[in-house]
């Protein structure tokens, strides 16, 4: 992903700004008041601006407590806090594909076995006819 800035007056929310181009989608993102073009996949958009809104959130956190004012020892802080959460967080849930494999076997002989007894099985009559 490339970053250019630009200094803008506008809110500190993630710009809805995407445009395509042959290396992706540029999308505009702001982080304490100050805008980001970033080049991103397509499938990528809404991610990189989840991201940037959740930094956004952090440095704004930070920068608000009062404790420091330099915009880069903010982005260090904001940084280290989304890795630690991102180092304690589980793991995603994992799928145990021999697991999945001998459920859909089990399943596929299940509806077998009830194919063969809906054959088997005499008709049903039908008392209104």
């Amino acid at each position: 992903m490339n970053a250019t800035a630009r200094q803008n007056a506008r809110p500190s929310t993630p710009a809805a700004a995407a445009s395509a181009s042959p290396q992706g989608e540029a999308v505009e993102v702001s982080i304490l008041g100050q805008i980001y073009v970033l080049r991103t996949s397509r499938d990528s958009v809404s991610t990189v601006r989840q991201a940037a809104g959740r930094v956004d959130q952090e440095m704004t956190l930070i920068r608000d407590q009062g404790k420091i004012r330099a915009r880069e020892r903010t982005a260090v802080l904001a940084a280290l806090t989304l890795a630690v959460e991102l180092e304690t967080a589980p793991p995603p849930a994992t799928v145990d594909e021999r697991e999945l494999h001998t459920q859909r076997e089990r399943l596929h002989q299940l509806l077998d076995r009830l194919d063969d007894a809906m054959r088997l099985a005499p008709p049903v009559k039908d008392d209104q006819g």
